[in-house]
């Protein structure tokens, strides 16, 4: 045996041996290539999260109103129907009575 195997591996005739091993592949591994563990739940999760959101940003542009806003127009509306009925000609009362009665 060389003098960097017996540094790098004390127990080498030890039962411990393969899980130092594993320890040092595991190790790789976590310095390495591997991407992160994820939770597919959560990922869904999240990402429905974000889409309703945006949603619910791009509903807010399209029909968000202030109250005032809403206010001028039921105001608005208001005067129009009071302007209507103004000139609305009322029926007079001789045509009330010439109307056949309803079966």
């Amino acid at each position: 045996m060389n003098k960097e195997s017996i540094q790098k591996y004390p127990f080498e005739n030890c039962s411990l041996r393969p899980y130092i091993k594993s320890q040092e592949i595991n190790q790789h591994r976590v310095d390495g290539d591997m991407g992160d563990v994820v939770n597919l739940n959560q990922f869904r999760k999240k990402q429905g999260r974000k889409k309703a959101e945006e949603l619910a940003r791009n509903n807010r542009v399209r029909f968000g109103r202030t109250s005032q806003q809403k206010k001028q127009e039921k105001d608005q509306i208001q005067r129009g129907k009071t302007t209507l009925d103004q000139k609305k000609l009322s029926p007079t009362h001789d045509e009330d009575e010439t109307t056949p009665p309803k079966n």
